[in-house]
Parts: structure tokens; sequence; C-alpha cells
């Protein structure tokens, strides 16, 4: 996904540019401010909204939109970050959960290996998808239990998956809550915050052979201004509001196939406005005695 995001002042009033056809929902978000401002589209994909402000005031975007990916098989992770995010710092080391692995010596010979928990097989990555064949629980069952982990640093607020051949779909999966989770699921608590787990069951499907189906997830994530003259950066590991959307995002659309959700954790940086400078001098070719009094 792309995005352009410009900041252009006049008078004292801000207007706020962000491009981005793909966002369904867009808010301007101050630091400083107990609630967001619900940004203007106008069908093209720009969004816009004009308001005073003043200067070295933070600011970000955040925007509801769509992300689509493909899968295939029985087990894939998406959206792993980037090695740079990594050894620059922009990744907060207890937003990947990671475990020690057992020495040799703590394993009985005879023993078998230990089963991942879901936030093991997560691991870094944003998603990790698994489809588990019903027929293996139920001889009779002809379908495909479809199970989304999502990573504590991402909120979603629906996940939706299709058949690529249109022979189903499409399937809305539901939200576990944390009370129905299992106890093996709960085990990531004794190493980190639990994934949220999404399930949906795709009768007349199964997961094996080479049946690809795509996934829909809608989710929420901060934007800052590349056209920001000035960036300034949170202390710590990211801003939060402790709020819930409701309370932060204006204009908050409900619907009844998606989930309430909180707002991501963020930005680690903030765009700040400031004043363009000031133009440069005109032009003005020096004189033949002070060209030579600089070349001597």
């Amino acid at each position: 996904q792309e995005s352009t995001l410009k900041r252009r002042s006049s008078r004292g009033i801000t207007t706020f540019h962000y491009w981005d056809p793909a966002a369904r929902q867009v808010w301007l978000i101050f630091k400083d401010q107990a609630e967001g401002v619900c940004m203007k589209a106008d069908g093209r994909g720009n969004w816009e909204v004009s308001l005073p402000s003043s200067e070295g005031d933070h600011y970000a975007f955040l925007a509801e939109w769509t992300q689509e990916f493909r899968f295939r098989g029985k087990s894939a992770c998406f959206g792993a970050p980037h090695a740079e995010a990594k050894k620059v710092g922009l990744v907060h080391p207890d937003l990947s959960i990671t475990f020690e692995e057992p020495s040799d010596e703590d394993e009985e010979p005879d023993e078998l290996p230990k089963e991942l928990s879901p936030a093991e097989r997560l691991g870094e990555a944003e998603f990790l998808l698994e489809a588990e064949d019903m027929s293996l629980i139920a001889t009779e069952a002809d379908a495909c239990r479809l199970c989304l982990h999502v990573a504590p640093r991402v909120a979603i607020r629906g996940a939706e998956a299709s058949a690529v051949d249109g022979s189903w779909g499409p399937l809305a999966l539901r939200k576990v809550k944390e009370a129905q989770l299992t106890p093996k699921s709960l085990e990531a608590t004794q190493s980190g915050p639990i994934p949220e787990l999404w399930l949906g069951d795709a009768v007349n499907f199964t997961g094996e052979g080479n049946s690809e189906f795509i996934f829909k997830v809608q989710r929420l994530d901060w934007r800052l201004d590349p056209a920001a003259l000035r960036m300034e950066p949170e202390p710590g590991w990211g801003w939060n509001s402790h709020r819930d959307a409701d309370e932060l995002l204006p204009g908050f659309l409900h619907s009844p196939d998606l989930e309430e959700a909180s707002v991501p954790q963020g930005p680690r940086l903030w765009s700040s406005t400031a004043s363009a400078p000031s133009k440069p001098k005109k032009f003005k070719r020096l004189s033949d005695r002070e060209l030579i009094i600089y070349e001597l």
C-alpha cells in the first residue's frame, strides 16, 4: 500500500492532505488532544481537513483499510518485520514473541517433541493462517476450519475468506473471546501477550491439495506525513491513548459484521507542524571588482 501525505499552511489555517485510495476512513490525530478529527474524502482517494494549528503541533494519521493476501496449504505467516526495521530499533523486542529452545540435556531420550503454541508459530509475523481439515476430527465432516492468529501489535476489526475459484465464500471469521481460548493458547501468557484468534468453518472445502483462497482483514494503522518539515520521536516504544476506538475516533463506522477494535500502539514518530523556510534572496551577479576581491 502506497500513501502520499502532504501539508500546507495559509493564514494560520493548516490543510492536512492524505492520499490513500484503499482507505475506508482516515482520522487526523493530535498528540495533545483527547479526540481525533475525521477527514473528508473526495471519492478519488484524497482525504482533507482544514483547521487551526500551532507551530510544533505533533500529529499523525490513523487509517482504516483492507489488506488482502492469498493462502494455499495448511499454514503460512504474513507480515514479518523487515530486517532493517529491527536493526535500527523500529520494532520493539517485546512485539515479537520469542521463546528459548530447550537444550538437549533437558529432553528425555524417548520424549516426543513439544508441540509449538500458536504464539510460538506466529513468532515475529503479524498474521498466522492455518487450515485444519475437520475430517480428521469427525469422519463425515466435509469442511475446513480456518484459523487466523493476529499479533498483539496489530488491530483488526474483521476478517473474511473466500475461494479463488468462487466455489464458496465470502466467509466472515468470528473473533474468539479470551475467556473462550483453550489452555494451549493461554500458554503464551507466560512469555508475552496472547495473539487474537479468529475462526471460520468453510463447508465443502478442504485445505488439502492446491486449493487457494483469499483472506481479507480490516485493520487500523498509523501513517506519518513524509512531507512534514520536522519529525519528533515518541519516548519509549510508541504512544498509546489507552482508549477504545469509539472514544478516540469520531464517526467510527459500526457494522454488525465488524468487531470492536482498539487503537493500535504507535506511532513511534510524530509529524510536526513547522513554518516553511524563507525564500532565498534573488540571485544577483557580482561586479567585476567584487569577483577580483573574492579571488584574492
